[in-house]
C-alpha cells in the first residue's frame, strides 16, 4: 500500500491580495499580532491579552466566530485588543496579510492539536509573517519561521511579543524563512 501526506497549505493568495488596506500597519510602528478563528477557551486569547495589556506598540486584532461571548467581552476590556467581528476566509487572509505576526496556541490535550500542523502556520507561512505558537514545533524549529512557547503564561508571551517588536529584522528573518519555505515545499499546489 502506498500512501502520501496531505497537510492542510493554502493556496499562494499573498499574490493576489492588496496591501492597501485600513489594517495595514504603513507606519510600522505598532506590531499588529493577528487571531483569525473561534473566540473560544483553549485558545489561549485570555493570556494572550493579558500579556500585551500594557505595552506599548503593540496590537492584538482578533477576527472569527463568538463561541465565547464572556471570554470576548474579557479580551476587549484590553485597550491594544481589536475585535473585527466575523469575516469570510478571503477576508480573514487579507486581515492576516496586513499583520506583522500571527499567533497560532491549541490546547495540546485535544489529539488532533498534537498530531497535525495548524492551518494557521501554513497562513502565516504564505503571509511572510513570523508566527508565536506551541504547536508543529519540529516544523517550525526546522523551518526556523517562528517562535515556539511550550509554556504559555503571560511572561512567556509576553517575552516573545516583545522579541519581536524590538528586533524588526529578526521578524523578518522569521517571517521570509516561512514565505521561502512555503513558495518551496508547503503550498496547495506542492500538495
Amino acid at each position: 500500500t502506498n500512501y502520501d501526506i496531505i497537510l492542510n497549505c493554502p493556496e499562494d493568495y499573498a499574490l493576489h491580495i492588496s496591501n492597501t488596506g485600513d489594517d495595514k500597519n504603513v507606519a510600522g510602528d505598532v506590531l499588529i499580532l493577528v487571531y483569525t478563528g473561534g473566540i473560544r477557551k483553549g485558545r489561549y486569547l485570555e493570556n494572550i491579552s493579558a500579556a500585551i495589556k500594557d505595552l506599548n506598540k503593540v496590537e492584538l486584532v482578533t477576527a472569527g466566530p463568538i463561541i465565547d461571548k464572556d471570554l470576548l467581552d474579557q479580551i476587549l476590556a484590553v485597550r491594544n485588543v481589536k475585535y473585527r467581528g466575523l469575516l469570510d476566509p478571503q477576508d480573514a487572509l487579507i486581515l492576516e496579510t496586513h499583520a506583522d505576526v500571527m499567533i497560532g496556541f491549541y490546547d495540546q490535550n485535544v489529539p488532533w492539536n498534537s498530531i497535525s500542523p495548524p492551518n494557521k502556520l501554513f497562513e502565516a507561512m504564505m503571509c511572510g509573517i513570523p508566527i508565536i505558537t506551541n504547536a508543529a514545533t519540529d516544523l517550525v524549529k526546522k523551518i526556523d519561521c517562528g517562535i515556539i512557547l511550550e509554556d504559555l503564561d503571560k511572561s512567556k508571551i509576553r517575552s516573545a511579543v516583545i522579541s519581536l517588536r524590538d528586533d524588526i529584522e529578526l521578524c523578518k528573518r522569521l517571517g521570509n524563512n516561512g514565505r521561502r519555505a512555503f513558495l518551496d515545499k508547503y503550498n496547495w499546489t506542492n500538495m
